[in-house]
């Protein structure tokens, strides 16, 4: 710890310049913390308000292939750089990627260190790479706590991939930590009561269209929908990647906006009633929460995500994927208790702001450098909705905030 009485974290952080998330995390950090974030990448333009490192190199496919060779160089380029002296904690914001390196200089030089398991961890390495998985399973083992962004991906990783002799130790480090949304979203919470009129029904996408988010499946639903006498309107804002989606732009009941800004973005959620996205795969889904705050109930994806973190019905329903009678049954039960649903989408979206995220890091950062053990404690106290039998957690602190 620093002379001033502050924790000194190294950040590894590949993914750091193609999302805003991990800034808005680490700068609410500062208050607590000196933070200097590593980036497995060419350097790239980024907010800078600690330090951020480059390695100075891309890492194409062939370096994913031979997973080893890539780590060792990135484990010599944090010694050469001298980034191992002085840190209290070392932050490790992927399993896979960032996890191992962590791991492997917690063995060489004793610094403790977190590690978050997330959506391309779960699907893609876990899945995919059996080769890795011991790999996977040696650094949550010697991490001193495993954060999970969705209980589902906990679910799913300590049933399917931790041996069962494991699951009882592994399970007591392991706890569930959500993203937090844009506070301008919870500054702008509508102030009046939103209600469906008839058989009018306007449903609201916001993200990438590509196959992942599954867009297709909500056009058959819309269609399904129609077919029964609704009246539908489908906005879809954000940029088309796959160009086999492109055909959407040309559906009648389709509206779509390319890109837009927060201002526009909160106008569109006010003109909808029901968000959709049964994504494939997705390790949290701000815009799920980001619609609730909007007062929008959602239709979002079984077993990803945000599914767990809700009583099923208090927002919104979770689908199979594939399947767009699922999201029909949804949208159909949202709308027969959509003035209560719409009242508890705001109320729930308000858990998630980020500096009450950053809390519960610091106190993960308070019990590791006191030599504390972790306390935990139901995560139904972290966010209201989770139902009373949940056994997901995140951790606690005493009585005097610590």
């Amino acid at each position: 710890m620093s002379e001033s009485g502050r924790y000194r974290v190294l950040h590894i952080c590949p993914n750091y310049p193609f999302t805003k998330l991990y800034h808005n995390l680490i700068s609410r950090l500062e208050d607590i913390a000196d933070n200097t974030v590593y980036v497995s990448q060419t350097e790239v333009p980024v907010t800078k308000d600690y330090p951020v490192i480059f390695t100075g190199r891309n890492f194409g496919r062939i370096d994913r292939l031979l997973y080893f060779r890539k780590q060792k160089c990135l484990e010599k380029d944090i010694e050469a750089r001298g980034l191992i002296e002085g840190f209290d904690i070392i932050h490790a914001h992927t399993l896979f990627s960032a996890g191992n390196v962590a791991c492997q200089l917690h063995k060489k030089y004793g610094i403790p260190y977190i590690v978050a398991v997330r959506n391309v961890d779960v699907n893609y390495f876990f899945h995919y790479m059996v080769h890795l998985r011991k790999k996977g399973l040696e650094v949550m083992e010697q991490a001193e706590a495993v954060i999970f962004i969705s209980p589902a991906h906990k679910r799913k990783v300590l049933d399917q991939y931790v041996p069962r002799k494991m699951r009882e130790t592994m399970g007591k480090k392991c706890c569930v930590i959500p993203n937090g949304i844009d506070d301008f979203y919870l500054k702008n919470i509508p102030q009046q009561t939103k209600r469906i009129v008839g058989k009018k029904l306007r449903l609201i996408y916001v993200g990438e269209v590509n196959a992942n988010k599954n867009v297709t499946t909500t056009l058959k639903a819309c269609e399904m929908l129609k077919s029964m006498g609704y009246h539908i309107s489908f906005k879809v804002v954000g940029k088309i990647s796959d160009s086999k989606l492109s055909y959407i732009t040309d559906i009648p009941f389709v509206e779509y906006h390319q890109h837009c800004d927060k201002e526009e973005l909160i106008k569109y959620y006010n003109e909808s009633d029901i968000f959709v996205m049964p994504s494939i795969n997705e390790t949290f889904g701000l815009v799920y929460i980001e619609a609730l705050s909007q007062g929008l109930p959602v239709v979002y994806s079984r077993g990803q995500g945000i599914d767990g973190y809700f009583v099923e019905g208090k927002v919104g329903y979770h689908v199979r994927s594939n399947h767009p009678e699922d999201i029909v049954s949804a949208v159909k039960q949202i709308i027969s208790h959509y003035e209560e649903m719409t009242y508890q989408a705001i109320e729930e979206s308000r858990c998630f702001l980020w500096r009450g995220i950053a809390s519960q890091y610091e106190k993960i950062y308070y019990q590791i450098f006191s030599k504390q053990e972790l306390k935990i404690m139901d995560f139904q106290h972290c966010i209201r909705s989770v139902m009373d039998n949940s056994s997901d957690t995140i951790i606690s602190f005493d009585a005097e905030g610590h």
